[in-house]
């Protein structure tokens, strides 16, 4: 699951990990993709923006591990300083797209 509110960004990673062989589901808010995952949606790890409009990515993250603990989250941010979160991995924006693969790799297999 990617979640970002910047269409192009969330179309770039969409892109590298479908060109890798994985499938996405892609939500433009912390809500949208609560809501998805409550749907009964399974994925293998999420990729979480730390800004987004329904608040930031910090609280998605805790949301997330309190409700399926089990599924790795990995914080995506261009800031500067990053608040301390429960983040199983951080990928610093700007980043390469083997950066990305290598954190799938390293969390969802």
């Amino acid at each position: 699951m990617i979640v970002d509110d910047e269409p192009h960004v969330m179309r770039m990673n969409e892109k590298i990990l479908k060109d890798k062989g994985f499938e996405t589901v892609l939500c433009e808010s912390g809500n949208e993709a609560l809501l998805v995952l409550e749907s009964g949606v399974v994925v293998d790890l999420v990729f979480i923006d730390l800004h987004m409009p329904d608040g930031n990515g910090i609280f998605l993250i805790k949301e997330v591990k309190k409700r399926f603990p089990n599924v790795p989250c990995i914080l995506q941010t261009g800031a500067l300083e990053i608040p301390e979160n429960e983040a199983d991995s951080v990928l610093k924006k700007p980043y390469y797209w083997h950066e990305l693969i290598a954190l799938v790799n390293k969390h969802a297999l």
